[in-house]
Formats: C-alpha cells, structure tokens, sequence
C-alpha cells in the first residue's frame, strides 16, 4: 500500500554480515561485500502474511541470533534465527494482530537479555536465549505502530490514542507505570527518551 514498501523494515549489520527481511517473507544475510550467505522465506514456512499494510518491523540482533517479528491477522510469530547459518533457534508464537512496530533488546540487572515487543495493546518480553515469556503489560493500547524506547530500566511506549502514550520502568518483577500523557499522541513515529527526557513527534 502507499504506507509501506516491501523493503519497509530496515537492515541490522554487524562485523560479519548485513541482514536483510522484506514483505514477501524472505530473509538473508551477505557479506559486505554483497555476497549472499544464507536466505530462507519465513512467510512460506509460518503461512500467508495478512495484514492491510504489510510489514513493517525491523530486525534485531541480540547476543545470540536475529530476531524477525512477524505480526499480522493471522498466526503471530517471534522468530529468532542463527545468524551464521540461517537455521531456526526458537519460535514463540504471539497472540497479536497486525503491528509495524519493531522489537527491541533490554539487559537486565541480572544480566538477562530481553527481546521487548509493544503492539495490539500489550508489552511483551522473551528471553533472547529461548523464546520464553518472561513478563508482559496489557495497560495500552493504540501501539501498533511506534517502537518502544528503552534507556536504563526506562520504557517509552508511544501510541496514537490519547491518554496511553506512557514512560514504564522496568524491574526484575516486570514492568510498572510511571506516568501517563493525557493528550500526547505518537501515532507514526517512535518516541525517544535521551538525557533524561522524553521526545515525541505528537499526532
């Protein structure tokens, strides 16, 4: 649609390689160079993408693989991938609707790495090393489309209905509210939190 394109999610790089996700489902990784490694269709294997404006998130790397979001109207899935070989690490399946936001990482004080996802009304961590729920929060809605923002155990969540645009702290325990905007809105682009404040384009 004229919202997204098919190479809407943006590549992640690291010393060895860049990796790559498009809306027709295939993900790859090349040399920076530009020869391919390894590519694999994950809509082909998880089912038909359905969703009114494709796909829009990004994926990450976390210490252990890349992590692909796929979040439409069908069957949701969290994805995390070796990155060497392409193959699968885990799968956990998400009971979510279409969202464009893109996941993001977050070490706990326990050293603990956390793959966080915000979308259809809920924030949801995964231990990056198996897919497991570690905890969730379902006093949101309308963020579907900005990524949450993560400084020190500080969440901005953003979202294009008022009164839910909101910053979170983050515990061992799970994730509580600080503070609400009553009429902030961050419908398209991600909020920021940067030296100590939070920044929001408002809708």
């Amino acid at each position: 649609t004229n919202y997204t394109s098919y190479a809407a999610p943006t590549p992640v790089l690291d010393t060895d390689a860049v990796y790559v996700f498009f809306e027709t489902g295939v993900v790859a990784a090349y040399t920076h160079s530009g020869q391919r490694i390894w590519s694999r269709n994950l809509i082909e294997e998880t089912g038909k993408l359905t969703s009114n404006h494709g796909l829009g998130a990004s994926p990450i790397l976390t210490r252990s693989g890349l992590v692909v979001l796929i979040d439409h109207d069908g069957q949701s899935n969290l994805i995390s991938i070796d990155k060497h070989s392409g193959s699968t690490q885990w799968k956990a399946k998400r009971d979510t609707t279409s969202s464009w936001a893109s996941p993001i990482t977050h070490v706990t004080n326990d050293n603990i790495e956390l793959v966080v996802c915000s979308a259809s009304g809920k924030i949801i961590s995964y231990n990056s090393l198996n897919g497991d729920s570690v905890w969730d929060y379902y006093k949101i809605n309308g963020n579907n489309v900005p990524t949450l923002s993560i400084h020190g155990d500080y969440a901005l969540a953003g979202s294009s209905r008022k009164n839910n645009t909101q910053l979170l702290k983050i515990s061992t325990k799970g994730i509580d509210l600080l503070w609400k905007s009553k009429n902030t809105t961050s419908s398209f682009g991600s909020p920021l939190i940067y030296n100590g404040k939070a920044y929001i384009v408002n809708k």
